[in-house]
């Protein structure tokens, strides 16, 4: 009897405060695992008990694979223990803890003049409970929608190809697409398209048209509106590269989006916004945009 009452008062804070409070793990439930999970990102849940030994020991790792794949990708956990969260533990057949589970979206094709509708995949994770190996897990899942050039001439063909929507571009002083680039193109899939170009040595005329220094190590972002390439000048951060996007395409949804996760890693209820007044302000700026061409 002391035994259990001791262990009683150990789980107890932890499942009143929710196991991953104030980490970079959303604490999801019944009312917010669809609209957090079911999009376009890759997602790696944990399905717990805050009794669950193997639970407690996993949890300082898990909230490294939180704080690598921040605005990455989606990092989360249920608490089944908890009655409101057991028809959805029950739906996706947990029987052990913990169990981690990756949601795969399905590829979109924006050629595709047709609805898709299809179902995520589901992939249980049985690898090494170590930070390093759930990143690079997750992170081998997510869908690339950016393309690759090595020359100035390549990218310009692709610019001038008309989809209807900006080109957005990241010169980049790394060889590889980092899993930051990827989740960018994800975000904003179907409002703008996402390439990268690897900054290398006797790419004079890349550096020279973008004015990007030789021997500087920070990476460019620039877009093409369908008239002229502009260089953001800003904070290479989701929030400060979304506010900039806002300038060529309609990002409204993504924007709430960010908002709307922000709130639920916080533990807080969104509030409905009024897009009334982001509409108008959005038109303005097209109409500016638009007369300043009419000048040319």
């Amino acid at each position: 009897m002391l035994v259990q009452s001791l262990l009683t008062l150990c789980v107890l804070p932890l499942t009143l405060a929710g196991f991953y409070s104030n980490s970079p793990v959303f604490e999801l439930d019944a009312s917010n695992f669809d609209s957090v999970v079911l999009s376009n990102q890759t997602s790696i849940i944990e399905f717990y008990a805050p009794w669950c030994g193997h639970c407690r020991n996993l949890q300082p790792e898990y909230v490294k694979v939180g704080r690598h794949l921040q605005d990455i990708a989606i990092v989360g956990a249920v608490n089944c223990d908890d009655s409101k969260n057991k028809p959805l533990c029950a739906r996706y057949r947990i029987e052990g803890f913990p169990t981690l589970v990756v949601f795969r979206p399905p590829k979109v094709n924006l050629e595709s003049k047709t609805h898709q509708n299809y179902a995520h995949a589901t992939e249980i994770y049985n690898g090494p409970r170590k930070a390093k190996a759930m990143v690079e897990f997750v992170a081998d899942r997510m869908k690339n929608y950016t393309k690759r050039f090595a020359t100035l001439t390549k990218l310009e063909e692709w610019a001038n190809k008309d989809t209807g929507r900006p080109k957005a571009v990241v010169l980049t002083r790394k060889d590889r697409l980092t899993t930051f680039l990827k989740s960018l193109a994800i975000d904003f899939l179907g409002k703008i398209d996402f390439g990268y170009l690897p900054l290398k040595s006797g790419k004079d005329d890349i550096f020279d048209k973008f004015e990007i220094e030789k021997d500087g190590n920070k990476s460019v972002l620039v877009v093409y509106d369908g008239d002229k390439w502009n260089k953001f000048e800003g904070d290479l951060s989701k929030d400060g590269i979304s506010q900039y996007l806002a300038e060529f395409a309609d990002v409204e949804e993504v924007t709430d989006r960010y908002a709307y996760l922000k709130s639920v890693i916080k533990g807080e209820k969104p509030k409905k916004k009024g897009t009334k007044g982001k509409s108008r302000k959005r038109n303005e700026k097209k109409a500016d945009k638009k007369a300043k061409q009419g000048t040319r």
